[in-house]
């Protein structure tokens, strides 16, 4: 997994194009359980898209919002994101695909966030978000989708974390998608530093 710190890399619209997926180990109070639960440092994902005459990150946080490239990336733990975009940018640039992408992303726009990670769209959590957004909007299916079950929900972090969150009453057949799901997408593909 190639990973580079993008503050580094001049401005970060200077590595960036609508359409890249960025990860990032968030700083959130649950990354850890996540980081856990899937054994991957990414915990945090969103998707970088044209807004308002330049490029922003539309993410599922607090509620899915825009937010400024340099913004998302400081929000992160400090130095390192992982970049990915469309291996074949056809999707991207077929015609009419500016428009649906911002169609549905502003459909998205305000929800809340899902911390329960329910598969619906209610709310939304982050990779839920880029992977219903690519699939709606230029039918691309970035990953499949697991069950909770599947993650490593036993680990002496995620196991509390659940209680916590759930009770007794754990989803384990919720259909999910994991940041690490995506970045292990085979239609994504890494974007070095320029």
């Amino acid at each position: 997994m190639l990973l580079f710190p993008l503050a580094e890399a001049a401005a970060p619209e200077a590595v960036l194009r609508p359409g890249d997926v960025v990860f990032q180990r968030s700083t959130s109070a649950q990354a850890e359980a996540i980081a856990h639960a899937t054994h991957s440092e990414l915990t945090h994902v969103g998707v970088v898209l044209d807004h308002d005459g330049a490029l922003a990150v539309l993410e599922a946080v607090q509620p899915v919002k825009w937010t400024d490239p340099a913004a998302w990336v400081a929000r992160g733990v400090p130095g390192s994101v992982l970049v990915r975009r469309l291996a074949d940018p056809a999707p991207l640039v077929a015609p009419g695909a500016s428009a649906a992408l911002a169609r549905v992303a502003a459909g998205f726009l305000g929800r809340n966030y899902d911390l329960a990670f329910s598969w619906s769209d209610d709310r939304f959590y982050c990779s839920e978000l880029v992977h219903k957004l690519f699939a709606r909007a230029l039918g691309v299916d970035l990953s499949p989708l697991r069950t909770l079950r599947e993650f490593d929900l036993l680990d002496p972090v995620v196991a509390p974390a659940l209680a916590a969150r759930y009770g007794k009453h754990v989803p384990f057949d919720e259909p999910v998608v994991a940041p690490s799901d995506l970045a292990a997408s085979v239609l994504l593909t890494p974007v070095s530093p320029e």
